[in-house]
C-alpha cells in the first residue's frame, strides 16, 4: 500500500513539473525596457524692464546664457503695437545685446508694449519698454492757449512762427508774460497783447494781469481788433487780480470762469456790448472796483443819463456776490468810485439779491436787524444816505453815483431784494443772444 502511495505522489509531482515546463516555452522573449529621458524644464519667464528717454534713444538688453535654454535658437515675434520701437535683433542663438530705439514720443501721451524672447514654444523673457510723452518747456493748459492763439494767427501781424512747441521762446509773443516756474514757463500777464480774438479755452494757472484796454477813434469806432468777439468760454484764472478789457467792443455773456477768480480786485470792463444776466456767484471778497459802463461821477443831486449802449444788455439782477468791499480796505484802487454796472440805466435789471450789500447795511443803518438779508436799506447802496446828519466822509464812504440807484435821484435799478432764480437768468441771457443775431442780419 505504501508503494503505491509514493508511486502516485511521483507521478503528480513529475506531471506538474511537466506543467510548469510547458508553460515556460509558450511565453515570448521580452526586449528590456528602456528607461524614459528626464522631462526638460520650461524656461522661467525672466521680467525685464527698459525704458526709453521722451526725447527718444537707443537702450540696450543683454540676453545672457545663464540656462541652458539660452543656449539654443531664440526669436522676438514683432507686433503692431511696437511699431514706435525698432528692435534689432529679432533672432539669434545664446548671449546677444539686444538693441531698442524710439524717437522722441511726440504724440502727448505715454507708450509702451511687452517684448517676449520665445525659445521654442515657450516665453522665455518678457522685455517691457516704456517711454513717457515728450515734454514743453510751457506748462500743459498754457501751452494749449498759445498754440490756439498760433494757429487762429490771434496776435494778428504780430504772430509768431513757433516751429518747435517743446523748446518755446517765450519772447517771440509780444504782449504775453511769462515766467519760469518750476522748469516750466507760465504765462502771468497780458499787458498791451494786440489780440484779435481769444481762444475758447482759458485755463491759465499763473496769470495776474489782463491790460488789454482798447481805444476808440474821433468817431467813437473801436480801433480794437476785438470788436464783435467773445471772451474766453471756458475760463479758469485762479490768481487773476486784474483785468481791463475796456473799450475793445467785446460781445457776449461775462464768463461764469472769470466770477470764479478768487482774487480778482479790479475790473474794468466798460466800452463794451457785453450782454446777458451776470454771473451768479461770483468768488471773490477782495473786489474794490467793478466799472462795467463808463457813466461820469456825479453828485448826489444829479440825475444819471440814460441810454449810453455802453453794455447796455447786461441785466436780470444784481447778485449778492457782487460787491465791493469798503474804501477804507482798498489796497490797489484809490479812487472812490466802486462799481458802474452796465445796463443800469437802461433799466435792465428787476432788483438786488437778497443780501446784497449786507456789510454796509449792518454797520451804517442805525436800525439795521443783523442777518436780515431781505429788507431794503438805503445804507446798502455805495453813496451814503440822505438820511439827515449823514457825512459824506464817514469812514471814507463814497458818496456820488455808482449808476445803481441813490435814493430821490434817478433810481434805475428797483430797491427790492429778490430771490435768484437761474432759470430766470438763463432765459434773460437767451433773450439777449437772440437779439444780437437778429441785429447781425
Amino acid at each position: 500500500m505504501k508503494k503505491i502511495f509514493r508511486l502516485a505522489a511521483l507521478a503528480f509531482t513529475t506531471a506538474a513539473l511537466a506543467a510548469v515546463s510547458c508553460a515556460k516555452e509558450s511565453e515570448p522573449n521580452k526586449e528590456p525596457e528602456t528607461p524614459p529621458e528626464p522631462e526638460k524644464p520650461k524656461p522661467a519667464l525672466v521680467n525685464a524692464e527698459v525704458t526709453i528717454a521722451p526725447d527718444g534713444e537707443t537702450k540696450t538688453y543683454k540676453l545672457v546664457a545663464a540656462e541652458d535654454w539660452y543656449t539654443q535658437d531664440w526669436r522676438i515675434e514683432e507686433s503692431e503695437e511696437q511699431a514706435w520701437l525698432s528692435v534689432n535683433p529679432t533672432s539669434g542663438t545664446g548671449d546677444a545685446e539686444i538693441s531698442l530705439y524710439a524717437e522722441g514720443n511726440e504724440t502727448g501721451k505715454a507708450r509702451s508694449v511687452s517684448l517676449y524672447v520665445k525659445i521654442g514654444d515657450y516665453d522665455a523673457v518678457e522685455i517691457f519698454v516704456s517711454q513717457a510723452k515728450k515734454e514743453s518747456n510751457v506748462n500743459e493748459s498754457d501751452l494749449e492757449f498759445l498754440k490756439a492763439v498760433v494757429e487762429g494767427r490771434m496776435l494778428g501781424d504780430a504772430t509768431p512762427e513757433v516751429t518747435d512747441w517743446y523748446n518755446v521762446d517765450p519772447g517771440v509773443f509780444p504782449g504775453i508774460g511769462m515766467t519760469d516756474k518750476d522748469g516750466k514757463f507760465y504765462v502771468t500777464a497780458f499787458d498791451g497783447a494786440a489780440f484779435t480774438n481769444f481762444p475758447e479755452k482759458m485755463v491759465l494757472p499763473e496769470l495776474t494781469l489782463i491790460n488789454l484796454r482798447g481805444k476808440l477813434d474821433d468817431n467813437g469806432a473801436f480801433l480794437s481788433g476785438l470788436a464783435g468777439k467773445r471772451l474766453p468760454k471756458e475760463w479758469d484764472t485762479p490768481k487773476l487780480t486784474k483785468i481791463n478789457v475796456s473799450n475793445n467792443g467785446l460781445v457776449g455773456p461775462i464768463p461764469d470762469g472769470l466770477a470764479a477768480s478768487p482774487l480778482l480786485a479790479e475790473m474794468y470792463m466798460d466800452g463794451n456790448r457785453l450782454f446777458g444776466a451776470l454771473p451768479h456767484n461770483w468768488a471773490s471778497k477782495v473786489i474794490e472796483v467793478a466799472i462795467l459802463a463808463n457813466v461820469y461821477n456825479v453828485g448826489a443831486s444829479a440825475t444819471l443819463p440814460k441810454g449810453t449802449l455802453d453794455n447796455a444788455k447786461l441785466g436780470y439782477m444784481v447778485p449778492a456776490s457782487l460787491d465791493v468791499i469798503f474804501n477804507q480796505d482798498r489796497k490797489s484802487q484809490g479812487d472812490k468810485t466802486q462799481m458802474k454796472l452796465g445796463g443800469a440805466t437802461e433799466c435792465t435789471y428787476i432788483g438786488f439779491e437778497k443780501g446784497w450789500g449786507q456789510a454796509r447795511y449792518e454797520k451804517y443803518d442805525p436800525e439795521a436787524k443783523k442777518g436780515d438779508t431781505a429788507v431794503w436799506s438805503d445804507f446798502r447802496l455805495l453813496c451814503g444816505s440822505t438820511a439827515e446828519g449823514f457825512d459824506k466822509d464817514l469812514d471814507n464812504w463814497a458818496w456820488f453815483f455808482s449808476n445803481i440807484g441813490y435814493p430821490g435821484y434817478g433810481e434805475t435799478i428797483p430797491h427790492v431784494m429778490l430771490d435768484w432764480d437761474q432759470a430766470a437768468a438763463d432765459a434773460y441771457t437767451a433773450k439777449c443772444e437772440e437779439e444780437y443775431k437778429a441785429s447781425l442780419q
